[in-house]
C-alpha cells in the first residue's frame, strides 16, 4: 500500500467531525477527496484516481467546501490539519514527469 493509500484509509475511517460546536457527517467519497487533495493531487488527477469525473471532483469539493464552511482548497487542507482529519502519515504527492528538451 503507498503513501497515499495509507493516507485515504485513514480518512475514510473517520467521517464524524465537530465544526464551530456542529457535528457534522462527510462521506467516505468526500473523505477520499479530502485525501486526494491533501496528497497534491489536481483534480483531474484526483478524478482519475478514484474513477470519477472532473466535474463529479469539482461538484465534491465545493460540497465539502461548503460543509466545513472554508473558502478554498487551501483551507480546506488547514482545516483538515488543524481538525486532525488525517493520521500521521505521509503524504506522498503525485510524481510528475519533467521533460528536457
Amino acid at each position: 500500500m503507498d503513501d497515499t493509500s495509507c493516507l485515504e484509509s485513514s480518512i475514510a475511517r473517520q467521517g464524524l467531525i465537530k465544526v464551530n460546536g456542529k457535528n457534522l457527517s462527510l462521506t467516505p467519497l468526500e473523505m477520499q477527496i479530502i485525501a486526494l487533495v491533501l496528497a497534491g493531487y489536481t483534480t483531474k488527477e484526483g478524478g482519475e484516481r478514484i474513477g470519477i469525473s472532473q466535474s463529479s471532483v469539482r461538484h465534491h469539493l465545493r460540497a465539502i467546501i461548503a460543509k466545513l464552511g472554508v473558502a478554498n482548497r487551501l483551507e480546506l487542507v488547514l482545516f483538515a490539519l488543524h481538525n486532525r482529519l488525517i493520521g500521521p502519515v505521509q503524504i506522498s504527492p503525485p510524481v510528475t514527469e519533467l521533460r528536457l528538451s
